[in-house]
C-alpha cells in the first residue's frame, strides 16, 4: 500500500511539529471563522468557533489513531476532526492530506479511496498545493494498480512523475520509480521494469527508507519468481527480513511474505511440500488477524499445490472456497489464476465440459499483453481437455502457444541478464565518473566532456553503420531464402497439385454428363474414388504446409528428456489398426530405460511418419521392428522392415523435395513424396540426423540420430 507508509510518516511530522505550533497557536487565538473561499471540510461540521479545550483535546487522539493505521469508526472521526480544525486555520496541508487519510482509510473499497484522492487532487489543484497534488495523483494510480486496472495505472503514474520536483523529494521521486516498475513488471516487460526498480532501491538504500525499500525488494522477487530464478527471489525475499524492524512484523506482513515464499517454492522450486507448509502458516496468519482480502489468493495457492501433490478432493475444497470470495473488486489477474487452476482440477476429475468452460473464461480475463506463465497454464489446460475431447488440430495449436510462449518467458530471462549487466556497468562508470572529476580542475573537466561527447558520437556512428549493414546482409540472406522457397512451393504445385486436382475434375464431369448411364454400383465406385483422391490431395496440401512452415522458421524446437519406448508405443497404436489390415506385425524392441533429449512433437511425428511409410511399402504378413543403438553423445532410433525396398537410383533424390520420387505402396496407397522430406527438417530442428539404407526385394532401415543429452 503506497500512501499508508507516508500516513505514518506525517503523523510523526504533523504530531510532532504542526500540532505543537497548532497548541500554541490555538492558545493566542480563542476563536477563529472560516475564511470566505475555503472548501468545505469533510465530514461533521464543528462550530465555527472552538474553544481550547475542545481543539486541543483532538491532538493526541489523532497522533494515536494514525500512527495505528486503523480502520475504525473512532479513526474515521478523528481524521473528520482533522480536516475541520485545518480548514478553521486555513491549514491547507492538513485539509488536503487528511482528506488523502480519509482515501487511505477506503483502501479495501477502491471507488471510495478514489472518490476522496480525486477531492484532495482538486482541492490541491486550486490552492497551488504542489505536493498535495503530487500525492493525490499518485495515490489514484497507486488504486488503479493494486486492482490490476493497468491502462488506469500507467496514466495516473505517468501524470505523477511530471508533477514530481525536486522539493517534493527523491524518496517520493523513488516511490514512482517502485511503482512503474511494478506496472512494466505486471505486463511483463521485466527489461524496463528493472530499470525503475533499481534506481528506486538504490534511492532508498542511501535514504535509509527501509519501509519502501522493503517494498522494492518484495516485486524484485516477484519478478524474478515469474522468471524462475529461485536463488535470487529467496535473495530478496530474505533481505526483507533482515531490514524490518520488529516492531513492523504485524499479522500483514508475515501473511503477505509467507504467501510469496510458498508461490516460490511452488512454481519455481517444484518442492511442493515445503510450499505447502508455507501456505499453511500464510492462511494461519491471515485468518488469525482477519485480513480476509489475503484469503482468496492464498485459498487460490492452497488448490494448486494440492493439485500438484494429487490431492483433489483438498485441491478442489480450497479452490471453491477461494472462488467464493470472489467481488467486484478482485483483480481480474486473480480471477484468471482462479478459473484456470479450478478447469485443472476439475479436468482431473474427469470433468471435461466443465473444465473447457473455465479455461475459457480464465484466459478471456487475460490481457494481451502480461502474464505469460498464467497463459502458459491456460493453453496447457486447452491442450489437455482437447486431446481428451479428440479435437486434435486444436489441441496442436494450444500446445505451439504453450510453446510460444515459453520461448518468450526464455528469451525476456536473457534480456534482463542483460539489463543487469548494463545497469550494473552504468552505476560503476557513473561512480568513477565521479571521482575523477573531483579530482579534476574546471578545465579538465570541459575537456574530458568535450572528449567523451565526440567519442560517444563516434561509436553511435560506428554502431548506426554495423547496424546497418548488419540489416541489409541478414535481410538480403532471409529474402534470398524466402525466394527460393517459393519457387519450391510452387513446382511443388505446379507438378503435385495439378495432376490430382485433373483427375478430379475428370471423375466429377464424367459422372455429371453420363449420371443416367451409370449403375448405382458405378456411381458408388466413382464416389469412393473421389473420396480417396480428395484425401490424398488434402493430406499432400497438409504436408506441404507443413514443409513450407519449417522452411519459413515458424517451427522451433524446445526440446526435453523423453522416455523412448513409451512415446514409441504411443504412435504404434495409432498405427496398429492400419498395420493389422494389411496383415503386417510391428515390433517395439527399444531399450526399456532409453531416453533422448527432443522436442516431444517433433520426434512424434518423425517416428510417425518414418512407421507409416513403412507400413505403405510393405507386402502383407511382413513386419516392422523398430530398435535402438547408441553412443556417448547420440542415441539411434531405426525403423526396419521387410519391404520392398528402395531402387539405388530412387536413394540419391529421396530427400529432395524436387527428387520426384513418389511411389504407391504395395496396398496401390497413393504416396506425396514429402513424408521422409519432413522428417528431415524436423530432425535438422533437433540438431540431428536421418540415414536410410535399402535393398530392393528385402526392405527398408531408417534411423533418425538424436543427442541423447543436453
Amino acid at each position: 500500500m503506497i500512501f499508508k507508509d507516508d500516513t505514518i510518516k506525517f503523523a510523526k511530522i504533523a504530531g510532532m511539529i504542526f500540532i505543537r505550533y497548532f497548541i500554541i497557536f490555538l492558545w493566542f487565538t480563542p476563536s477563529i471563522i472560516l475564511q470566505a473561499g475555503s472548501p468545505p471540510s469533510i465530514g461533521k461540521q464543528k462550530s465555527k468557533s472552538a474553544s481550547n479545550t475542545d481543539t486541543t483535546s483532538l491532538i493526541p487522539a489523532m497522533i494515536s489513531v494514525i500512527e495505528s493505521g486503523e480502520r475504525t469508526p473512532q479513526a474515521r472521526c478523528t481524521l473528520d476532526s482533522l480536516i475541520d480544525v485545518s480548514n478553521k486555520i486555513g491549514f491547507i496541508p492538513g485539509v488536503a492530506r487528511g482528506t488523502m487519510m480519509i482515501g487511505v482509510f477506503y483502501w479495501e473499497n477502491p471507488d471510495s479511496a478514489l472518490q476522496y484522492f480525486r477531492i484532495a487532487r482538486q482541492y490541491s489543484k486550486q490552492q497551488n498545493y504542489k505536493l498535495g497534488y503530487f500525492l493525490s495523483t499518485h495515490n489514484i494510480g497507486t488504486i488503479y494498480l493494486n486492482y490490476g486496472i493497468q491502462d488506469s495505472a500507467i496514466f495516473w503514474l505517468i501524470r505523477a512523475l511530471g508533477t514530481w520536483t525536486p522539493e517534493i523529494g527523491m524518496n517520493r521521486h523513488a516511490k514512482i520509480q517502485l511503482d512503474l516498475g511494478t506496472w512494466y513488471a505486471a505486463r511483463e516487460d521485466y527489461k524496463q521494469g528493472l530499470n525503475f526498480l533499481m534506481p528506486a532501491m538504490n534511492s532508498m538504500k542511501r535514504s535509509g527508507d527501509t519501509v519502501k525499500l522493503r517494498s522494492v525488494y518484495n516485486e524484485l522477487g516477484i519478478l524474478y519468481t515469474n522468471l524462475h530464478n529461485f536463488e535470487k527471489a529467496r535473495t530478496y525475499y530474505e533481505q526483507i527480513f533482515i531490514i524490518t524492524p520488529e516492531q513492523f512484523m504485524n499479522g500483514r506482513f508475515w501473511a503477505d511474505n509467507y504467501n510469496n515464499l510458498g508461490t516460490l517454492y511452488m512454481e519455481v522450486k517444484k518442492d511442493y511440500d515445503s510450499a505447502l507448509y508455507i501456505f499453511r502458516k500464510s492462511l494461519k496468519t491471515a485468518l488469525k488477524y482477519k485480513l480476509t482480502d489475503k484469503l482468496l489468493i492464498i485459498q487460490l495457492n492452497m488448490g494448486s499445490v494440492f493439485h500438484m501433490l494429487h490431492q483433489q478432493d483438498s485441491s478442489t475444497f480450497y479452490l471453491r472456497s477461494a472462488k467464493a470470495r470472489i467481488d467486484k473488486f478482485t483483480p481480474r489477474i486473480h480471477m484468471a489464476g482462479l478459473f484456470i487452476n479450478y478447469g485443472v482440477a476439475l479436468l482431473s476429475s474427469g470433468k471435461t465440459d466443465s473444465a473447457k468452460y473455465y479455461a475459457d473464461k480464465g484466459m478471456a480475463l487475460l490481457d494481451d499483453a502480461g502474464a505469460a506463465n498464467m497463459k502458459i497454464a491456460g493453453y496447457e489446460l486447452l491442450f489437455r481437455v482437447d486431446s481428451v475431447r479428440g479435437n486434435y488440430l486444436s489441441a496442436l495449436r494450444n500446445l505451439q502457444q504453450t510453446k510460444e510462449l515459453t520461448k518468450q518467458l526464455y528469451n525476456k530471462e536473457i534480456m534482463l541478464k542483460v539489463a543487469e549487466k548494463e545497469f550494473a556497468y552504468q552505476m560503476q562508470q557513473k561512480n568513477d565518473e565521479n571521482n575523477y572529476l573531483k579530482r579534476e580542475n574546471t578545465l579538465k573537466e570541459g575537456i574530458i566532456s568535450n572528449q567523451r561527447l565526440i567519442l560517444g558520437f563516434a561509436i553511435f556512428i560506428i554502431l548506426m553503420i554495423a547496424g546497418i549493414l548488419i540489416f541489409i546482409v541478414y535481410n538480403r540472406k532471409k529474402l534470398q531464402l524466402l525466394n527460393n522457397t517459393k519457387d519450391k512451393f510452387l513446382s511443388i504445385i505446379s507438378h503435385d497439385l495439378r495432376s490430382p486436382f485433373n483427375s478430379l475434375l475428370g471423375l466429377l464431369n464424367e459422372l455429371h454428363s453420363g449420371y443416367d448411364e451409370f449403375t448405382d454400383d458405378e456411381r458408388i465406385s466413382i464416389l469412393r474414388m473421389l473420396q480417396t483422391s480428395s484425401q490424398n490431395t488434402y493430406h499432400l496440401l497438409e504436408n506441404l504446409l507443413e514443409w513450407t512452415r519449417a522452411q519459413q522458421g515458424k517451427i522451433s524446437s524446445v526440446p526435453e528428456i523423453i522416455p523412448v519406448r513409451t512415446s514409441i508405443g504411443k504412435t504404434i497404436d495409432l498405427l496398429r489398426a492400419r498395420a493389422e489390415k494389411k496383415g503386417i506385425e510391428i515390433r517395439n524392441e527399444i531399450t526399456p530405460a532409453l531416453t533422448v533429449y527432443a522436442d516431444p512433437m517433433l520426434f512424434d511425428n518423425c517416428i510417425l511418419n518414418i512407421t507409416n511409410n513403412a507400413i505403405k511399402f510393405t507386402p502383407s504378413g511382413g513386419t516392422i521392428t523398430i530398435h535402438d543403438h547408441k553412443n556417448e553423445k547420440s542415441v539411434f532410433v531405426c525403423c526396419t522392415d521387410t519391404g520392398i525396398g528402395i531402387p539405388g537410383d530412387y536413394l540419391n533424390q529421396i530427400f529432395k523435395l524436387d527428387g520426384k520420387v513418389k511411389r504407391n505402396g504395395t496396398a496401390n496407397e497413393p504416396g506425396t513424396g514429402l513424408g521422409l522430406i519432413l522428417c528431415r527438417e524436423f530432425v535438422d530442428l533437433m540438431h540431428g540426423k536421418i540415414t536410410l539404407e535399402s535393398k530392393v526385394g528385402e526392405g527398408t532401415t531408417v534411423c533418425i540420430e538424436i543427442p541423447a543429452r543436453r
